[in-house]
């Protein structure tokens, strides 16, 4: 599944899970980013509910593909 991602991410990527684990499948994009977390050569964040706490840390990161 990997080698399927490495053919579109390109350059520095950085993944941003976004959801609330409280409400239930909302919450997936957070439960997602934890479990990739070490397993991916990418700068993985959990935004929780809130992704905007995280801009700062993605431009200072300076990505060329934000997923």
């Amino acid at each position: 599944m990997l080698e399927h991602f490495r053919e579109h991410l390109k350059g520095k990527v950085v993944i941003l899970g976004i959801g609330n684990t409280l409400r239930s499948d909302d919450g997936i994009g957070s439960v997602l980013a934890s479990r990739i977390k070490e397993r991916v050569p990418y700068t993985v964040y959990d935004a929780g509910a809130n992704p905007e706490n995280y801009l700062g840390k993605i431009v200072k990161e300076a990505p060329d593909t934000v997923v």
